[in-house]
């Protein structure tokens, strides 16, 4: 360490420790001020270069990704089902026959507990809207006919959606009952157990239209 002697009533900038200072002195002795040691290196600044994904991690992560926006229409599509069930017989599964089987459902899919439990309590706020099935018929290339069902709390915003959405793909939108009545409304029954010709046979006395092994 090297040090300078100053004169009285002086007033330097002087750099000590990489850093600028202003001193003032006024007295009747001299001041001995440190002058930075010459070997003293500033320190260097440690560059990191950036992380980047590899092939195999940005695979996963779109994988992920597809699979996250799938489970959220999933979750929406059967929140959107339980508030309108809800609302419709109650909120209770064991006086509510079609909410248990669609819990039963929304079990099976993987639909989280929490929510189940978040959609029951909103069905329960008065707040709340309710949710409306809607039928909206089209006709699509070739004149094939197009039926699409919705569930909405707001009639005029699903309306202009799916207008827009077939509209788009290149078909158009028919007026109502004109291809509805083309098609009919089926449900599956799975049965476990028992001959396959006795499974037939009661499937075909109960009006069903076909049967698969």
């Amino acid at each position: 360490m090297q040090r300078l002697l100053l004169p009285t009533n002086f007033a330097v900038n002087c750099p000590y420790r990489l850093a600028k200072c202003s001193v003032t002195q006024h007295t009747s002795r001299p001041m001995v001020l440190p002058l930075p040691c010459p070997s003293t290196k500033p320190r260097s600044r440690l560059l990191v270069p950036p992380v980047e994904m590899g092939r195999r991690s940005a695979k996963i992560a779109l994988r992920k990704g597809k699979s996250d926006a799938k489970k959220a229409k999933i979750y929406g599509r059967v929140g959107k089902k339980i508030i309108q069930l809800a609302k419709a017989g109650g909120a209770d599964p064991t006086t509510n026959a079609a909410l248990d089987t669609l819990l039963r459902q929304a079990k099976d899919l993987g639909v989280p507990k929490d929510v189940v439990e978040r959609n029951l309590k909103r069905a329960t706020d008065s707040k709340q809207g309710d949710y409306q099935a809607v039928t909206y018929e089209a006709y699509g290339p070739g004149g094939t006919g197009l039926v699409v069902f919705c569930l909405t709390d707001n009639l005029n915003r699903t309306a202009s959606d799916v207008k827009a959405v077939i509209t788009k793909a290149g078909a158009k939108v028919a007026e109502p009952g004109s291809v509805l009545f083309n098609f009919s409304r089926c449900g599956l029954v799975v049965v476990g157990g028992g001959s396959e010709d006795a499974v037939f046979e009661a499937a075909m006395e109960a009006g069903a239209e076909d049967v698969e092994p």
